[in-house]
């Protein structure tokens, strides 16, 4: 080291003790370094029986030999417990160190946890591939099940329904008013089965006159009629693998239910003006608010083709058979009113919302949305009041000018919890499979006062 100096190299000398340390500073080398060990790190490197502040202990009695001849001398750290740059920087704050060597701790182990973890990744590739599908599967069955709102039993009942028959591949038959649902229905049916990945395709049956309604079932060659100009796919060709919706099917024709048929029983089909047989692989769920039964009676439906789509039927309910879920559809269409017209409602009156529970509500579910949007359209500031609802809305003498009509505002809070108490025993009965005395116990009252609500709600279990 004497001679490299007098040959005006730039020197660093790595001493494990005070004497090498002074000795290197006698000399005059520009680093005077701390050898603390070999550096550690990695799966298969020596084993450091040296703690971080033992370590300090030598590196700060090696300076201390080193300063008495040579002051101005750069002191460094090598090796030792030093993992990591806070275990570096620990050296830095309590000792007169200003820097580390180490190259294998800060350079090697992070490539080695790098590669380790990569190859750790493709040998999970497989797992993560199906945690992945499953996932992505998961999310889709919550979209199925988003725009559904409702706690009541009945809703209860659908949900239970549509989670038993979503993945049979069976025909369903979705019944019900105008207003109360039904597309959101099949939506979640086909969102829920193993079909989610495929196509979701609606064809509104009232809507298309029958000539048009077969073209768009079955599709057309060119030439087949005036103004086809070229080959279309029909719906159920569009709806391959999927699920195919036909809504307002009681409105179909004789002529096309039995070509619907059919496509139906034998998951074949000819286009219209063609000769050629297409299979297919679609499943079929229909929705009708009209009584198709009677309509099989009357003779303008096909009951072969009635029993065919009706494997399973599920009939919405109409919303005044339902009203305890209307202050959670009132919650979510004010969320969704604030996200497509942004304005946002804190709250709705309580004699504002009275009236939304004495309404029976002939338009159903999409009526309560339309006049709740328009009420929040209206209203001047954030706060729904009785004057921002139509006519048939204010019109339920609820809100009458002059003293409050306190024996209609006590029947209609006595309407709404005899909804709310007809629903709890309801609950508490099958939580308890029916039996009486553990129902009566839950619920703290006797069984004879049980007996008499259970009467009074027309509950029974047979």
């Amino acid at each position: 080291m004497k001679t490299a100096k007098e040959k005006e190299l730039f020197t660093i000398a790595f001493v494990f003790n005070e004497e090498q340390a002074e000795k290197m500073a006698q000399v005059g080398v520009d680093v005077i370094c701390a050898h603390l060990s070999w550096t550690v790190g990695g799966e298969n490197s020596i084993v450091q029986r040296t703690s971080l502040e033992e370590g300090l202990g030598i590196a700060k009695r090696i300076f201390q030999s080193a300063k008495k001849t040579a002051p101005d001398s750069f002191l460094m750290v090598y090796g030792g417990p030093i993992k990591t740059p806070e275990q570096a920087a620990f050296f830095y704050q309590n000792s007169s160190a200003i820097g580390y060597i180490g190259g294998s701790s800060f350079e090697r182990i992070p490539t080695e946890i790098i590669i380790r973890e990569t190859t750790d990744n493709f040998k999970n590739y497989e797992k993560l591939i199906k945690e992945n599908e499953m996932l992505k599967k998961e999310l889709i069955k919550k979209k199925g099940f988003d725009e559904i709102v409702g706690q009541s039993r009945a809703m209860q009942e659908i949900y239970d329904i549509i989670n038993k028959v979503a993945d049979k591949n069976i025909n369903v038959l979705v019944k019900g008013e105008s207003g109360t649902g039904k597309e959101l229905i099949v939506r979640a049916i086909h969102y829920n089965s193993s079909r989610y990945k495929g196509p979701f395709i609606k064809v509104n049956c009232a809507a298309l006159p029958d000539s048009v309604l077969e073209s768009e079932l079955f599709g057309h060659e060119k030439g087949a009629f005036t103004g086809a100009i070229q080959r279309r796919l029909g719906r159920f060709e569009l709806a391959n693998h999927g699920t195919l919706f036909l809504d307002e099917i009681g409105e179909m024709t004789l002529k096309t239910q039995a070509k619907l048929l059919r496509a139906i029983q034998e998951q074949e089909f000819q286009r219209v003006g063609g000769t050629e047989t297409i299979k297919i692989d679609t499943r079929i769920i229909c929705a009708t608010n009209v009584d198709i039964l009677k309509g099989v009676k009357e003779g303008t439906f096909r009951e072969d083709l009635y029993y065919r789509i009706n494997v399973v039927s599920i009939e919405t309910p109409p919303l005044r058979r339902h009203k305890e879920d209307i202050f959670l559809l009132v919650n979510h269409f004010l969320q969704t009113i604030e996200k497509e017209f942004g304005k946002k409602i804190k709250r709705i009156e309580p004699a504002a919302f009275d009236m939304l529970m004495e309404y029976d509500w002939p338009g159903n579910v999409r009526e309560l949305k339309h006049i709740l949007e328009r009420a929040a359209i209206l209203t001047e500031g954030d706060v729904i009041k009785v004057e921002d609802f139509p006519y048939q809305i204010r019109n339920l003498g609820l809100a009458n000018p002059g003293p409050p009509d306190h024996s209609q505002i006590l029947k209609t809070v006595g309407k709404r919890q005899e909804i709310y108490e007809k629903e709890l025993i309801l609950d508490s009965l099958e939580k308890f499979n029916w039996n009486r005395n553990k129902t009566a116990e839950y619920l703290g009252i006797t069984r004879r006062t049980l007996y008499n609500k259970m009467t009074k709600f027309g509950i029974s279990d047979s």
